[in-house]
């Protein structure tokens, strides 16, 4: 797996920065926010960004379908990362995760990374 690191910035940006040293914007995963990503608290721009964290790691790229039935393996995780990581960075503030964290997060909970 290539290290990346996460990076989400006031005003809900959040970008991809590879290993190389070149960053890209996280692709928006919509399926409860259609206002963008957010963090600090438990709501749906926190979810989306959940989602899409997890399915960039996983390298996911979900249908519409495929979002209306929640069959993709980010899918049963992203509340509970919600919840246990996201909710907790301080909103308003820069946050910063790499892939590898994210990764050993799921492994615990016995997902296939």
């Amino acid at each position: 797996m290539v290290k990346k690191i996460y990076r989400g910035e006031p005003g809900g940006k959040v970008k991809v920065i590879l290993p190389s040293g070149r960053s890209r914007h996280l692709r928006h995963v919509l399926l409860h926010s259609p206002t963008g990503f957010a963090w600090g608290y438990e709501g749906s721009g926190p979810a989306d960004l959940a989602m899409s964290l997890l399915c960039d790691v996983l390298g996911e790229r979900p249908s519409r379908k495929q979002l209306i039935y929640g069959r993709f393996k980010a899918y049963p995780h992203h509340q509970d990362f919600k919840h246990q990581v996201v909710s907790h960075w301080k909103i308003g503030r820069t946050f910063e995760i790499d892939s590898e964290s994210i990764a050993a997060w799921l492994r615990q909970r016995g997902a296939e990374v």
